[in-house]
């Protein structure tokens, strides 16, 4: 089950047809040609801040805004910037990937861009960690939410998979 907007949904299928349940129906919902396709579809969600892992990356960034307000001035440039732009860029690529649905190779290089940037983002959070800007408390509950961007982004590579 994959929790999508307030759906929770079940994907199951195989090339070229996915089927989509609800929890608590049975049966089909519908078909789509991609789990891309059904993540995204414009017509039975908003858009793409309905995404839980939108949302995710959303609340990262924003706790990472503020702990990086404590950062050392002469980190103002480098550590301060690069860790808010990677980890804004994960909603950026989000939203790009959202409207790139009837593009399959676009949506997978989006989202691929955006796993790329959560990583870098962690890459920053372990630096300030060893810098000893941030305390090992705030270490962890950053280095978790990274954890769980990056595991919903690695769900939906896997399951829409890279277009031929």
């Amino acid at each position: 089950w994959l929790a999508v907007g307030s759906w929770q949904v079940r994907l199951a299928g195989t090339v070229g047809s996915w089927e989509v349940q609800l929890a608590g129906t049975v049966g089909r919902l519908a078909r789509f040609e991609s789990v891309a396709a059904y993540l995204c579809a414009k017509t039975r969600m908003g858009d793409f801040r309905d995404l839980i892992v939108y949302r995710k990356a959303f609340r990262l960034a924003m706790r990472i805004f503020e702990v990086s307000k404590g950062f050392p001035k002469e980190e103002m440039y480098s550590l301060t910037d690069q860790i808010r732009r990677s980890s804004r860029s994960v909603c950026a690529q989000m939203a790009e990937a959202y409207r790139r649905t009837s593009f399959p190779r676009h949506f997978f290089s989006k989202i691929t861009d955006a796993d790329a940037e959560n990583s870098e983002t962690m890459v920053w959070i372990d630096f300030a960690r060893t810098c000893g800007y941030i305390d090992e408390s705030t270490y962890q509950t950053l280095a978790d939410l990274v954890k769980e961007v990056g595991a919903l982004l690695g769900g939906v590579l896997r399951k829409s998979r890279s277009p031929k």
